[in-house]
């Protein structure tokens, strides 16, 4: 598993699906797709757009089981 990555240090590789934290709500945990320049997306709900502590650490997804 990797480790959680502070969006302020280093934001993902364009494209990258990932577990994300943020102050949506406190807490807040989910899976986003980040663009690689200014927006997040759930593809349900998003975009949204990169802001001030709204996903503030993200971490890669873990590999697909294998069955």
């Amino acid at each position: 598993m990797s480790e959680w990555v502070k969006c302020s240090d280093r934001l993902p590789p364009k494209g990258t699906y990932l577990c994300i934290m943020g102050e949506i709500k406190p807490g807040t945990m989910g899976v986003l797709e980040f663009d690689g320049k200014s927006t997040w997306d759930d593809h349900d709900y998003g975009p949204f757009y990169v802001r001030e502590n709204f996903v503030t650490h993200w971490m890669l997804l873990p590999p697909h089981p294998e069955e």
